[in-house]
């Protein structure tokens, strides 16, 4: 049907687009243009972009962030690095489920969690969730597909400009 045509485009260009990320963000130049900008106006973008998926699951996305956060950073690899962490906090969560995006500042640095009441993580798969290409048992809740990329390509631009991950469950 028409529908099963889009939606396989769909996946195809997720996966597509996922391969392109790791390769680029595996490169050793890859770029990183710091600029001061609103954290907070750009958290709004990232919500905005993914309330679509989330409203197909009945998910509802709940922002957490003061009205105005001025930061140093290269806004683009913010958003692939949030937007990954969004969308796999969506895929993972179940209908009628909240889904929290919040950022602050803590000393010179800024803090950005996203939080979901998702099936969890196994603890033997915490040490590896954010490694490429990683299986996990748990499996996206409305048939979504992961290819094990989202959360590898987090760690690699967090721990590339000098920040880091953390995975909870």
């Amino acid at each position: 049907s028409a529908d099963d045509i889009v939606n396989t485009s769909e996946r195809m260009e997720t996966m597509i687009g996922e391969i392109l990320d790791s390769s680029r963000s595996n490169a050793t130049d890859l770029s990183y243009v710091p600029a001061l900008f609103d954290l907070s106006i750009t958290l709004a973008t990232i919500v905005a972009l993914n309330n679509e998926i989330a409203e197909k699951k009945s998910v509802q996305i709940v922002c957490d962030c003061p009205s105005t956060l001025e930061v140093l950073a290269d806004e683009d690899r913010l958003i692939e690095a949030i937007d990954n962490l969004l969308n796999n906090a969506i895929k993972f969560s179940s209908s009628g489920s909240d889904v929290f995006l919040s950022a602050k500042q803590e000393d010179s640095c800024f803090k950005i969690s996203v939080r979901d009441w998702g099936q969890g993580i196994v603890d033997e798969e915490l040490k590896t969730v954010f490694d490429r290409f990683q299986d996990a048992s748990a499996k996206p809740t409305g048939g979504e597909t992961s290819f094990g990329l989202g959360l590898g390509i987090v760690k690699t631009i967090a721990e590339r400009y000098g920040g880091n991950v953390l995975a909870q469950s």
